[in-house]
């Protein structure tokens, strides 16, 4: 069994290894099992800022949740950590990670090595991948420090591993953080010893103000054309405040109806694994996004919504004041605080919307790829000619 075990972690190396083109690449963006929505769009978009001159290594830590690969429109290759299938076992899939990293950096050396010569950057996009690799040209992004938490809700054995993740790069000596709110929260946590810095994530192209009236995308979109819609873009996870959102629009009354993308709230619309496009066209055809988080890195809906013009009514805490600044209206995350900072918003619309439209220009796409080449830059000078001018 040892024997075929190795034979095929031979033949996958050398496939990997014999590609020319891959094998230059002087920068890699190495994501997850892409199963994680926002860190699968940052990862994407490192990759078009880098003029698709980076290479992508997706770290497919289990088979059966590698299902986002068709929405990749550039050249990747998989490194698949699960090199038996111990996840079947009665491990359950955070004991069978722990198993796999330090099995396959004992069995696949020479890809540990190959990542770790300093004659490139690698990128981890996400700072629950396990690190399988080292170098001084190494970079992570720590997009939160929420399981550090001791409110974090979950499981405590995966909070458990999610610190063990963390952990493993504390000696990293590039770290990048999307706001001052983490960076801040990474200097004080004591558990990272390299140089910080601070780049925002990006508005996609994607999103933007629509000219076509709001009632013809309604109607495209099968939503209802005699209703306040209020948007609500989140996952399922406590902190999203789901409960606020739903109670919030029922108590507003019928002239209104929450429209939802991601997990259904109550008597939403829902959306679901929506395009890029069709996300741009629910904003635009929405009348206020309702973001009532209880803890953010950063918060991706609430510059989305910002660059179509929808009107933002967020939580009054440190990053999302740090994100918005004076383009949206801040409210306490309860109940009463979203009614009234829904109607608030709705009664200065227009004023929200231009502050909206000028505020992302501060995530344009354009000054994301330039604090990046920057950054490489500064880490392997030769990497500037290969990615760009900035």
């Amino acid at each position: 069994m040892t024997a075929n075990l190795i034979n095929i972690l031979k033949q996958k190396r050398d496939k990997l290894f014999n590609e020319q083109e891959f094998n230059r690449a002087k920068l890699y963006i190495v994501t997850g099992d892409l199963n994680f929505f926002n860190s699968n769009k940052y990862a994407l978009d490192l990759l078009y800022a880098t003029n698709k001159a980076s290479k992508i290594l997706v770290v497919k830590f289990f088979d059966d949740k590698f299902n986002f690969k068709n929405q990749i429109p550039v050249e990747y290759k998989v490194i698949n950590t699960m090199i038996l299938p111990i996840n079947r076992l009665p491990l359950g899939d955070t004991l069978s990670l722990r198993v796999n990293i330090p099995l396959f950096m004992a069995l696949d050396r020479e890809i540990v090595h190959f990542l770790s010569n300093d004659m490139h950057v690698v990128h981890y996009t996400f700072h629950m991948i396990p690190a399988i690799s080292y170098g001084s040209t190494h970079v992570v992004t720590i997009h939160d420090l929420m399981m550090f938490s001791r409110t974090a809700k979950g499981p405590w054995l995966s909070k458990a591993n999610w610190r063990w993740a963390v952990k493993r790069y504390r000696k990293f000596p590039h770290v990048v953080t999307p706001t001052k709110y983490v960076a801040k929260g990474v200097e004080g946590s004591g558990l990272f010893e390299g140089k910080i810095t601070v780049i925002p994530h990006a508005v996609s192209p994607y999103f933007k103000k629509l000219t076509e009236d709001k009632a013809g995308i309604r109607v495209k979109l099968g939503l209802p054309t005699d209703k306040r819609l209020i948007l609500s873009v989140s996952s399922g996870q406590p902190r999203k405040n789901l409960g606020v959102v739903q109670e919030a629009v029922e108590r507003l009354g019928p002239e209104y109806k929450l429209v939802r993308v991601g997990p259904e709230a109550g008597n939403s619309i829902t959306f679901n694994k929506v395009s890029q496009d069709t996300l741009n066209m629910i904003y635009n055809a929405c009348d206020v996004l309702l973001y009532p988080t209880l803890e953010e890195g950063f918060g991706y809906p609430a510059i989305e919504a910002m660059a179509t013009g929808l009107p933002v009514v967020t939580s009054n805490i440190e990053v999302m004041r740090e994100v918005c600044e004076d383009a949206a209206i801040f409210v306490e995350p309860t109940v009463d605080g979203s009614v009234q900072g829904v109607k608030e918003a709705l009664s200065n619309s227009e004023v929200l919307k231009n502050k909206g439209l000028k505020r992302s220009e501060f995530f344009s796409f354009e000054k994301f790829r330039k604090n990046y080449i920057n950054l490489y830059s500064s880490i392997l000078p030769e990497i500037k000619d290969a990615l760009g001018e900035n």
